[in-house]
């Protein structure tokens, strides 16, 4: 079916190169996302979303959670009424941004 949709832009051995799809038994089926010239790959379930580094799970979202070891944030980070935010003096604040209104 993949073939047939998209034969005339990619043919189905190139697209399974970069995608692979796993029926498995219908509960644990998953689709991965890929490339061989890297180690990233992203893992794709019926239960979570998985990012890997070199077969290692390096953070995950699911029931509504995101699950990671270390993260860089840019600019800021809100929590329900508050952001952390960097200032333009290179410190860090904790602000209160909820409230009525």
């Amino acid at each position: 079916e993949i073939q047939k949709d998209l034969g005339e832009y990619v043919t189905q051995d190139e697209l399974e190169k970069y995608i692979i799809f796993n029926e498995g038994n219908g509960i644990d089926a998953s689709i991965t996302l890929k490339t061989s010239s890297s180690g990233f790959k992203v893992v794709i379930t019926n239960k979570e979303i998985g990012f890997y580094e070199n077969d290692t799970k390096i953070a995950w979202m699911s029931n509504q959670d995101l699950h990671i070891n270390n993260a860089v944030i840019e600019e800021s980070l809100e929590i329900n009424d508050y952001t952390w935010k960097q200032l333009p003096n290179g410190s860090l604040a904790l602000l209160y941004t909820g409230g009525e209104g």
